[in-house]
């Protein structure tokens, strides 16, 4: 599993120039599974955006998600790419 988030809206009031995105916090989750489907519902209720991605097109929680795309956690070429 991989968790990647920018910061929030507070964080980058105190870090002017920052360059992050404003917003709600974001996350990207690799894999799914149980764990991951328990970690995307934390942060969904949070009020979080995110987003997945998984060598499966199936799994827990897959419908929670804000954007899902079929990429092999093998793949850091793709997972890099969902990432930006």
């Amino acid at each position: 599993m991989l968790l990647l988030c920018s910061a929030s809206p507070a964080d980058q009031a105190s870090r002017p120039g920052a360059g992050l995105p404003s917003g709600p916090m974001r996350a990207l989750l690799v894999g799914l599974g149980g764990v991951q489907a328990d970690l995307l519902r934390l942060l969904k209720r949070r009020g979080w955006w995110v987003a997945g991605c998984s060598y499966r097109p199936a799994g827990p929680g897959l419908e929670e998600f804000d954007h899902f795309e079929v990429v092999d956690a093998r793949d850091a070429d793709g997972v890099t790419a969902l990432a930006r």
